[in-house]
């Protein structure tokens, strides 16, 4: 593959691009991403980590719920 990675944060950067074609496939399809990721990973078997992303999306109110990658 022409132009990939091998460093340290080569990870991470896969991990944010797969993320953002998923939310732009979510978003085109007209669903709710929060909604998404949370059953996403519950259907894994990450209720705990479901749950407290739910819960920090939910403790500040007045933060904008726009996301700035879209």
């Amino acid at each position: 593959m022409q132009g990939t990675d091998y460093g340290t944060k080569s990870y991470r950067e896969h991990g944010h691009r797969m993320l953002l074609i998923w939310l732009h496939g979510v978003v085109t399809a007209g669903e709710n991403p929060s909604k998404e990721l949370f059953e996403g990973l519950v259907a894994i078997g990450r209720r705990d980590l479901a749950e407290s992303i739910r819960k920090k999306a939910n403790d500040d109110p007045s933060a904008p719920r726009r996301c700035t990658a879209m």
